[in-house]
């Protein structure tokens, strides 16, 4: 735990968010499959641990890392590999549970500030709106067809 939280940190320190997507999902896959086999063995050492991880990647993330449109899918990635530690961090038994969640809020904050926001129910309501057929004479059809917008 001790190792993949400083090359975690390094990596982030290094490689921005790629570096901290990376290392969130190696992590994420030593806590899910080797909690018990970690050192250090003591529950409060792995807490500390976790919250020191916490608080220096947080720091780096919010005062060193600019984010753009551009970091989606890490985001994304980054977001699914910390639920995952949280979800783990749930089920073992330790007297106080790592703050690992602030780092999920913190990307899930993040990834929502970027996503394509939804469209209002105005233009939503004129875009779904099905034109009305309107009978032409042959005589008129090709100035009609010309001054007609094409159907979407």
């Amino acid at each position: 735990l001790h190792t993949a939280t400083y090359y975690t940190l390094a990596r982030t320190r290094n490689q921005g968010l790629a570096g901290f997507c990376e290392g969130a999902e190696l992590l994420a896959a030593m806590i899910i499959h080797e909690w018990d086999k970690f050192w250090p063995q003591s529950g409060p050492a792995r807490t500390e641990m976790l919250d020191w991880f916490n608080t220096r990647t947080g720091n780096i993330l919010r005062q060193q890392v600019s984010f753009s449109e551009n970091d989606l899918s890490l985001l994304y990635r980054t977001e699914r590999a910390l639920q995952l530690i949280c979800d783990k961090l749930q089920q073992v038994e330790l007297k106080r549970q790592p703050r690992v969640e602030n780092l999920l809020y913190f990307v899930q904050n993040t990834r929502k500030r970027f996503e394509p926001q939804p469209r209002n129910r105005t233009d939503t309501a004129a875009q779904t709106m099905v034109r009305t057929l309107v009978y032409a004479p042959e005589g008129t059809a090709s100035a009609t067809a010309e001054t007609m917008p094409p159907l979407p």
